[in-house]
Order: structure tokens, then sequence, then C-alpha cells
């Protein structure tokens, strides 16, 4: 059977994002390293409200959003054909001053899309930590 839900952050991920400044609304979030199911309404899980150490945590496709809609950083996923098979990676491009800067991973095989979107989101995290 083929899971129809969009793959979540881990929570690695997801205290990561937190450190950046993720402040979206979102149904999910972490606790003590288990993942909870809020079904009430969307919420700010990382706002500074919580007394606790709770950690939101989005879909990998919207926290891609989130670096290009609030971080301004370009990112994309791209494949190729390759020998009778499929390669995927992954693109960031960012700006530093007046120059434009690609950041390009090999083509690699990755077993599933989501697989690649989590490296994506993976090297958008260490580039942002690094530069901030």
């Amino acid at each position: 059977m083929q899971e129809k839900a969009l793959q979540l952050v881990s929570l690695a991920q997801a205290q990561k994002l937190k450190e950046l400044g993720f402040d979206w609304e979102v149904l999910e979030y972490y606790e003590h390293d288990n993942l909870i199911h809020y079904n009430d309404e969307e919420i700010n899980w990382n706002d500074s409200i919580r007394k606790y150490e709770v950690y939101s945590a989005p879909s990998i496709s919207l926290a891609l959003k989130w670096f290009r809609d609030v971080k301004g950083v370009p990112n994309s996923i791209d494949s190729e054909w390759y020998d009778g098979s499929i390669k995927i990676a992954y693109i960031i491009k960012y700006f530093e001053t007046e120059n434009e800067t690609d950041c390009e991973s090999d083509y690699e095989h990755y077993s599933t899309y989501e697989e690649v979107e989590s490296a994506l989101l993976d090297a958008l995290l260490e580039y942002c930590e690094n530069n901030n």
C-alpha cells in the first residue's frame, strides 16, 4: 500500500528549523522524541509561550517552501535520465552580495523522491547554520 501522507521532518530537522525561526502553523509536533498529531487546528508549536520543549513538525515540502518564501533561498530538485535509470539531485541557489552562487549535489541514486527532499532540507539547514 502506498503512503499518501507527506513525509514529516525528523526531530533533528525540526530542532534546527526552530533555531532558524520556523514559525508556520502545523498540526504535528515533537514532544520528548514523540511525534504528536493535533487534530483541532494548526498551531505554531515553536512559539515562545510553550513551557516545555516542543518542535513544530511540518512536512519536508512545507519546510522547503519556508526556505524559499521566508529565507529567500531558492531550492529545487532535478532529475536526469542516465544509462537506463533516473538519478536525482538537489539544487540550492543563494546570493552572496552581488554574486549568485549555486550549491548543487552530484546526481545520485535515491530510493525515493522523499529521500532527496530530506537530503535537500539537510543541506539547507547546514547552509543556514554555517552562514548566519
